[in-house]
């Protein structure tokens, strides 16, 4: 009988575990010294290059390394390093070497806003902080350097023309906001243009509003008109239309011909902005919210009723009441072209050297407004501004006749006549009879 044999059972070799990486504890620091070895004996680096050598671990457990001329100057810096590290505003090396354009590409690309506000961001960078600041990495900033940047826009340098006070402004605040996400990110440990004082925003333009005998001239120079000189027949008078009602109700321009039908209410003599028409970055027409991204309600005056009764009575709903000659959208820029600008000068209005442009007409309405009793609050909710003292900077001076009717209502104030006091007499008890 055949006997089966059994091989010994062979035990497996136990796989061997891989090493275990070498661990660093956060806060760790070191000094090295190349030039000597342990034995004091000189080193193949001696007297070669920086003799000292800073170790630290971050709280991540990562090794980093900095050469130093002496040991004073490490011991100062490790010091630096680990009082950052426990107050956790440490910032890694590494991270600082990314460029300041891979920044503002980033921060263009987050930006969070109107399309016209980025397109000029955008221009901002290409034509002033890129050509200057796209290849530094960011840790090698220096505010001195961007004060020097500043004044070569200014004076105009390297064949470039000098920028306006407040263009050199926006193009520094540019790359202040991108250094300030730069520290936000703990790619530096701050912002050295915190130092940097920038240049002022520039002398605001001259304000040039209209009388109400120019707004009605100028209406009456773009009303449509038969051979006769009266107003056509059957036409709707649009142009004349859209001049009142920016004239009379402070809106935007944009927000005046993103008007629709059914934003007109007659019965409560109220318009309400809830949209507008602006520009994306490349200047293509678009649809958008208005400026505070918040709709409002503006009142009619009883003037321009009449006005807008025609164009609401053309459209429907959601149709834009403001159109073009062939139906399509107006455009601000093309309107001022083609219908403002030629009325002004049928006019009389216009003057080269200090032209007036559209957004008068939204001062024309401020200034109109003031006169006829308007406080601040009630203008700045008619104009849509995000607070009333963004109206107070813009139109304080339309208040100075306020002011002097103040001095006049306190000069009136006096007081009344004295009146004579009563005499006190004190009371005399009658005399008690005798018992």
């Amino acid at each position: 009988m055949a006997t089966s044999r059994h091989s010994p059972a062979k035990s497996r070799p136990r796989a061997r575990e891989p090493p275990m990486a070498k661990r660093y504890v956060p806060g760790t620091t070191h000094i090295q010294d190349l030039w000597y070895k342990r034995d004091k004996t000189p080193s193949q680096r001696h007297k070669r290059g920086k003799r000292w050598r800073a170790f630290w671990v971050d709280n991540l457990g990562q090794e980093h390394t900095a050469m130093f001329g002496t040991k004073e100057e490490a011991k100062a810096h490790l010091a630096d390093v680990t009082a950052s590290l426990k107050t956790h505003t440490y910032v890694n090396p590494e991270h600082g070497k990314v460029t300041v354009g891979e920044l503002v590409e980033h921060h263009l690309d987050a930006f969070v806003g109107k399309p016209k506000t980025l397109g000029t961001k955008r221009s901002l960078a290409k034509t002033q902080v890129l050509p200057r600041w796209q290849h530094v990495p960011v840790r090698a900033v220096e505010a001195s350097d961007v004060r020097a940047w500043i004044a070569a826009m200014m004076r105009g340098e390297n064949d470039r023309k000098p920028v306006s006070s407040k263009w050199a402004r926006d193009a520094a605040m540019l790359l202040h906001a991108v250094l300030k996400d730069a520290v936000a990110d703990r790619r530096i440990a701050f912002d050295p243009m915190v130092t940097v004082k920038l240049p002022s925003k520039g002398r605001p333009r001259d304000q040039y509003p209209l009388t109400i005998e120019e707004v009605y001239a100028l209406a009456d120079a773009m009303t449509i008109k038969d051979d006769d000189g009266q107003p056509e027949s059957g036409v709707v008078q649009v142009d004349r239309a859209l001049l009142l009602t920016l004239c009379f109700t402070g809106i935007r321009v944009g927000e005046a011909l993103g008007l629709t039908a059914s934003a007109v209410d007659f019965n409560r003599r109220r318009i309400h902005i809830r949209r507008t028409y602006g520009q994306d970055e490349h200047g293509r027409t678009i649809e958008s919210t208005p400026k505070s991204h918040e709709s409002r309600w503006v009142p009619i005056p009883a003037q321009l009723m009449g006005e807008l009764l025609p164009l609401v009575e053309a459209r429907t709903g959601k149709q834009d009441i403001f159109v073009g000659p062939r139906g399509g959208t107006v455009r601000a820029d093309n309107w001022r072209n083609r219908v403002f600008t030629p009325a002004l000068v049928d006019c009389d209005l216009y003057d080269p050297d200090s032209p007036r442009v559209v957004h008068d007409l939204r001062h024309t309405y401020a200034s109109l407004a003031v006169r006829a009793g308007a406080n601040v609050k009630a203008l700045q909710r008619a104009m849509g501004h995000a607070s009333a003292s963004i109206t107070l900077d813009v139109y304080s001076h339309l208040f100075d006749d306020d002011l002097e009717a103040l001095g006049e209502s306190l000069g009136k104030l006096k007081p009344k006549p004295a009146q004579p006091k009563p005499v006190r007499t004190h009371f005399v008890p009658a005399s008690q009879p005798a018992s």
